[in-house]
């Protein structure tokens, strides 16, 4: 199966903050994910940066309330 950037954010999420059983998805408000704080913060968007090959401002990580936040910025900018 080949997986789609949710899948790939998704992962990235579940990995990093060791939470393999909530449920996710798109409209998940990120610091309502168990195992979310500032450090995971910086973690998920350094795998995410890694992952798809992308540079994330600082300025933009504060903007990434939900989920969806995080994809679309993927989707512009890849």
């Amino acid at each position: 199966k080949i997986m789609t950037a949710n899948d790939l954010v998704e992962e990235i999420i579940r990995d990093v903050t060791n939470n393999h059983n909530e449920i996710i998805s798109s409209e998940t408000q990120v610091m309502s994910i168990e195992g979310w704080d500032s450090l995971a913060h910086l973690n998920i968007i350094f795998a995410i940066e890694a992952e798809f090959n992308l540079k994330i401002e600082l300025g933009e990580i504060e903007n990434f309330k939900k989920v969806a936040d995080l994809l679309e910025y993927i989707e512009k900018n890849t």
